[in-house]
C-alpha cells in the first residue's frame, strides 16, 4: 500500500528542510499528530535517532515511535514509524530546488503489512485511504504554514 503526493511549495528548500526536520514542530503540521512524547529524549540528527509521538485513530489516542532511517540535508529523508493496530509505515520526503526561493516536496507513505485495525480484507481498502488523507491534509497544512512564511 503506497500513497505518494508531489506540491510546489513557496519557501527555499533548507528553510523548509530545517522546519520539517524539527520534531516540535510535527503537531503543527503532521496530519493526526497530537503531540510529541518526552521531547527532551528524543533526538532526530542522524540515522538510528527517534521520536515518541501521540496519534489520533479513528478517534482513538495512539502512541507510536517515528525511526530516522536515512537523512540527506534538504534533499531527502526516509523514516518509518510504528504505532499499536497500524504496524510500520514507511515515510519518505524528497525535496527538489525549483529556484531560491521556491522547491518541490515529494512526500511518499508505503506499509506492507495489513493492519489490525479492521481486519485483513477491510484494511486492504481502508488502509490506503488513510494513508492518502493524512499525506493530503499534511501537505495542505504545509502549504498554509509556508504561506504565511516558515516560522522561525
Amino acid at each position: 500500500m503506497r500513497v505518494e503526493i508531489k506540491r510546489r511549495l513557496p519557501v527555499p528548500s533548507k528553510k523548509a528542510f530545517d522546519y520539517l526536520a524539527d520534531f516540535r514542530t510535527w503537531p503543527m503540521w503532521y496530519s493526526g499528530v497530537l503531540e510529541i512524547v518526552d521531547p527532551d529524549s528524543a533526538a532526530w540528527d542522524k540515522k538510528g535517532d527517534s521520536v515518541r509521538f501521540a496519534y489520533k485513530l479513528l478517534g482513538r489516542r495512539l502512541e507510536g515511535e517515528a525511526f530516522l532511517d536515512v537523512v540527506e540535508e534538504a534533499e531527502y529523508v526516509k523514516m518509518h514509524s510504528t504505532m499499536p493496530m497500524v504496524g510500520e509505515v514507511s515515510h519518505e520526503w524528497i525535496y527538489e530546488d525549483v529556484d531560491e526561493d521556491e522547491f518541490t516536496l515529494v512526500g511518499i507513505m508505503e506499509t506492507d503489512e495489513p493492519t489490525r485495525v479492521f481486519g485483513k480484507l477491510i484494511d486492504r481498502m481502508v488502509v490506503p485511504k488513510i494513508l492518502e488523507r493524512d499525506l493530503t491534509t499534511t501537505f495542505e497544512n504545509l502549504e498554509e504554514t509556508f504561506a504565511l512564511g516558515v516560522p522561525d
